[in-house]
């Protein structure tokens, strides 16, 4: 409930996705008006630097990549009416799993005094998460010397290792394995797979 005559904007941020290296990252800001008395306001987003901005919608009424702010403008909400902003970012393909990436978003009502300006603010704070495969080939028989030669009709056993070890989940994944010249494919056979 709020008071007779009361003004009073709160804002909250949702992330729709993980933050990963080279890919999109969706975030939905929603302004509520919890008073009771018809207000407007400026939505600001304060976004980390490890994200580029491409476009939100409805679109923004001004982007600075500099500063790494987006702002809106939430026009007439009606007491118990919400509006939403869906923003749509790229993170760096450089960015470190582990990093912690930040955004803040907040709201301030223009043409009143708010009675209550603590849920003005709301953040995300995230991990970057990624995949990670540490992939390899075993051989056996490994051959001896320098060049690890083998015997000429000498059979060999090779092992294709494919591991996530990262923190989410590994998609669209293929594995590819170049055959040496010198190896008989007619007598390639599939001895057993995990996948």
């Amino acid at each position: 409930t709020s008071n007779t005559g009361s003004c009073d904007l709160n804002i909250n941020i949702t992330p729709h996705t993980s933050v990963t290296p080279g890919y999109p990252a969706w975030y939905d800001i929603e302004v509520c008006n919890v008073g009771s008395v018809t207000t407007s306001g400026t939505v600001s987003l304060f976004f980390d630097p490890v994200l580029s901005f491409n476009y939100s919608s409805p679109a923004q009424t001004s982007v600075n990549n500099s500063t790494h702010t987006v702002a809106w403008t939430a026009s007439n909400l009606l007491p118990g009416s919400c509006q939403q902003f869906w923003v749509d970012f790229t993170a760096d393909s450089t960015v470190a799993v582990g990093q912690q990436v930040f955004m803040l978003a907040n709201v301030t009502s223009t043409g009143c005094t708010e009675t209550n300006v603590v849920n003005n603010v709301d953040t995300v704070h995230q991990e970057v998460s990624a995949s990670w495969d540490p992939n390899n080939k075993v051989v056996l028989p490994i051959g001896s010397g320098v060049d690890g030669k083998i015997n000429g009709n000498q059979e060999l056993t090779y092992t294709i290792n494919f591991q996530n070890t990262g923190t989410a989940d590994a998609v669209n994944i293929v594995v590819h394995d170049m055959i040496d010249n010198n190896l008989d494919l007619s007598t390639f056979h599939m001895v057993s797979a995990s996948h």
